[in-house]
């Protein structure tokens, strides 16, 4: 089942709205608020599918946000790229190669892939 269609949202909303979302259902349809037993199960069945859902659009939201903060800034990057060169230039190609390496699994960049067949053709 779709998180984003058990809080009553669209998959394009905001973290603040996945929060406003279920803190108004966890309102509505908390176990406590129950009359009897009965209607108890039933709020709690209810009750456990907004936590689920909210859970699971958090947890994803917080993979998302792990990815971004992983990857290498431009100026940390610039600096690989210059210590690749330098490597090369040194002929210290393996050094270049594993520099070379942390680089691409970052960046997109055509100056990356001109070292590493720079890299290769001195190896």
């Amino acid at each position: 089942m779709d998180p984003y269609k058990v809080l009553g949202l669209t998959n394009d909303a905001s973290i603040d709205d996945v929060i406003k979302a279920y803190r108004q259902l966890a309102k509505k349809y908390h176990p406590d608020l129950a009359k009897n037993e009965e209607e108890k199960l039933y709020l709690s069945s209810i009750f456990q599918d907004i936590t689920n859902a909210y859970n699971q659009i958090k947890n994803s939201h917080q993979k998302t946000q792990n990815v971004f903060t992983t990857q290498i800034d431009s100026d940390y990057a610039k600096y690989l790229i210059f210590k690749a060169e330098n490597f090369l230039n040194k002929n210290e190609i393996d050094n270049a190669l594993n520099t070379l390496k942390i680089l691409q699994k970052n960046h997109e960049n055509a100056k990356i892939y001109f070292l590493f067949a720079k890299a290769y053709m001195a190896k």
